[in-house]
């Protein structure tokens, strides 16, 4: 009879503290779990470009607002600085100024389209041609018009795998060739000895200038008399809904 009471007192006490932790916890812990939930199917919503919806149980509600004013913010910050950049160079650089465009919404991307290709919804009948330039945000040079449906257009990514293009570097102060390597990349070999620097920004050989990318990274042999620089563009294609086709 003892050991049962011990042990219906020790069962008695677990529950005792499990009520108390669900108690002082649930709340907190709810956040928690539902925020990591969240994130695993808001990655899956970005990888397969599914309309997931996550209001199906109110827990969630909270932890999605944040994260989408936290994309929102982000968004913001890469149209700012992208600005400033451009704002800072044609100071520096007087050029000519944007001859008029319109805007696009972004109907497919990656994985739906093969990558570094985008669909847009403006197409013969609202006068796009191929070989128009495509901004994202306005300020930075996103690619070019490839193909010309009836009412939606490929736009293929100046960073598509052996694209190329003349860029200018800023603290550098030359013009080289860029070759699109994919995944928002791009490749520029100069000379070993020639200044660069992480971070510097590029930008593109058009009239005007529109900003490409940052140096990320810079790699060679100390035997070899050139070097790579490896250039991203500045934004994250997931996070764009429209882009800006110039006439």
């Amino acid at each position: 009879m003892i050991r049962v009471r011990n042990k219906r007192i020790i069962i008695a006490g677990v529950f005792g503290i499990f009520v108390a932790v669900l108690f002082f916890l649930a709340r907190p812990l709810e956040r928690h779990v539902a925020s990591f939930l969240f994130s695993k199917l808001y990655v899956l919503e970005s990888s397969l470009g599914l309309p997931v919806s996550y209001r199906f149980y109110p827990i969630f509600n909270k932890p999605k607002d944040i994260l989408e004013e936290n994309t929102n913010l982000k968004k913001e910050n890469e149209k700012l600085k992208a600005k400033i950049a451009n704002l800072e160079f044609s100071v520096s650089r007087p050029q000519g100024v944007l001859t008029g465009g319109r805007r696009a919404g972004i109907l497919f991307r990656p994985p739906a389209t093969p990558y570094d290709q985008v669909i847009i919804d403006k197409g013969k009948k609202d006068g796009l041609k191929v070989g128009r330039r495509v901004l994202a945000y306005e300020d930075i040079l996103l690619g070019q018009v490839d193909e010309v449906f009836e009412s939606t257009s490929r736009v293929v990514l100046f960073s598509s795998y052996g694209q190329e293009q003349d860029v200018f570097l800023e603290r550098a102060q030359i013009s080289v060739r860029a070759s699109g390597q994919g995944n928002s990349e791009f490749l520029v070999t100069l000379p070993r000895d020639f200044p660069v620097q992480i971070g510097e920004r590029v930008f593109s050989g058009s009239e005007p200038a529109y900003l490409i990318g940052l140096v990320e990274a810079v790699t060679g042999e100390a035997s070899s008399p050139t070097k790579k620089i490896r250039v991203r563009q500045p934004f994250n294609l997931n996070r764009l809904h429209t882009v800006y086709v110039l006439e």
